[in-house]
């Protein structure tokens, strides 16, 4: 991470005071990571499909919902603050959750037939909330989403829809927002203000899951942080 101008920080000496600027933005350019400050927006809350357009509203604590548009009419399809809309194999992953002072929750729904938009399904409620959505494609053969919540990283396997907790208590809870989430390699990079979170990948052609005998995550910050 040195070249990105980014060093090991001890995760233990995480000042408790919310950090905004120095956004750092993780993707992959040329097949390898890259690390600025160029603004992504990597969750998707409008989608087009033939004549149809899904709109995903989140309004925070006031609430928001998932409507479908044709024909320049709106239709409401479902409640709750869209955080991701996801299509995969001619259906639609929705991903919905709200964080607020102590409250944290949020679900994952699905449309069977995305062309033909029906109530979604619910697929499996969340114990946290979801902040961004990653779609991990390492084992083509074996879809997983990533989720990194308000205070967690979380994985949904897109086949059997079995949820499971990669790092919970996170470090970043209300101090740090996440910016954006890759997988290379091996390895999650999670984007924050002023670093990067390192964590190791599961599922991969040569991964293993870290448990007890590799560190879960690593964060590497800026000079300024």
């Amino acid at each position: 991470m040195q070249g990105f101008g980014l060093k090991k920080f001890e995760i233990a000496n995480i000042p408790h005071d919310q950090r905004f600027t120095n956004r750092k933005y993780v993707s992959i350019r040329n097949g390898a990571l890259n690390v600025d400050s160029s603004r992504l927006i990597p969750n998707v809350q409008r989608l087009v499909v033939d004549d149809l357009e899904y709109v995903g509203i989140d309004n925070g604590e006031w609430g928001g919902k998932l409507e479908v548009v044709k024909n320049g009419v709106a239709s409401d399809l479902m409640r709750g603050n869209i955080v991701h809309l996801s299509p995969i194999e001619g259906g639609l992953y929705i991903f919905e959750g709200l964080a607020h002072l102590s409250m944290r929750q949020g679900s994952v729904h699905f449309i069977p037939d995305i062309k033909s938009p029906t109530p979604p399904e619910l697929i499996v409620t969340l114990p946290d909330a979801p902040e961004l959505v990653y779609l991990d494609s390492a084992r083509p053969e074996y879809l997983r989403f990533l989720i990194v919540g308000s205070m967690s990283v979380m994985s949904l396997d897109h086949e059997i829809n079995y949820l499971d907790i990669l790092y919970w208590d996170a470090f970043w809870s209300i101090w740090l927002n996440p910016t954006s989430v890759v997988r290379v390699k091996d390895r999650y990079f999670i984007g924050f203000p002023h670093g990067v979170a390192v964590m190791p990948a599961p599922w991969g052609p040569t991964s293993v899951h870290c448990k007890r005998d590799c560190s879960p995550i690593e964060f590497y910050a800026d000079s300024e942080f």
